[in-house]
């Protein structure tokens, strides 16, 4: 999953009901993740301030 540079967060399609077990940076990473969550189908990345650059994360999520 991808936060663009100048975003704030990026998001995410995953199956219904899935539950997050973790994450981390592929490539870079130049802000603080702020919060990831589930909603209906739904993943989403928030960084604590806009990104410079692309940042990049594996999250790693088990599904139902």
């Amino acid at each position: 999953m991808t936060v663009t540079a100048a975003g704030t967060s990026g998001t995410a399609t995953v199956v219904a009901g899935s539950k997050i077990l973790g994450i981390y940076p592929v490539s870079n990473q130049d802000q603080l993740v702020d919060s990831v969550a589930i909603a209906d189908t739904t993943l989403t990345v928030t960084l604590a301030a806009a990104a410079t650059a692309d940042n990049v994360f594996k999250v790693v999520v088990l599904e139902p």
